[in-house]
């Protein structure tokens, strides 16, 4: 079963990707801060991550490249609510980035399309 883990400070968001993963029939993790995410990334890593550019205690696009030198083979969909930071996300490297509120149709296929690219 492909493993999900969500990052996103507003509670309102993961508990709606949550049901969504779930409906995809994926097992998903949600977590609301940096922390959070370095622990649920940890030492066996997920093979997909939905995260917000903007965490609790730190640049979720700063902490993405990070996790995605460590782990290549993670795919990573950054999402924000600010559409200036869109530009941010994809200039650091991330080529699937949702501006807030997204469709969920457009999500799951960059999920799909980036899960299978990595070979997951």
């Amino acid at each position: 079963m492909l493993t999900l883990v969500v990052a996103d400070d507003d509670p309102e968001i993961r508990r709606l990707l949550a049901r969504w993963a779930g409906l995809l029939g994926l097992d998903c993790v949600t977590v609301e801060s940096a922390g959070a995410l370095l622990r649920a990334v940890g030492s066996e890593p997920p093979q997909a991550l939905i995260c917000d550019v903007h965490l609790a205690e730190a640049d979720g696009i700063g902490l993405c490249r990070i996790l995605a030198a460590r782990h290549p083979g993670l795919a990573i969909i950054m999402m924000t609510g600010d559409a200036g930071e869109v530009g941010r996300a994809r200039a650091a490297g991330f080529g699937h980035v949702f501006e807030k509120p997204f469709d969920l149709r457009l999500l799951e296929g960059a999920l799909r399309k980036l899960v299978c690219r990595e070979g997951n």
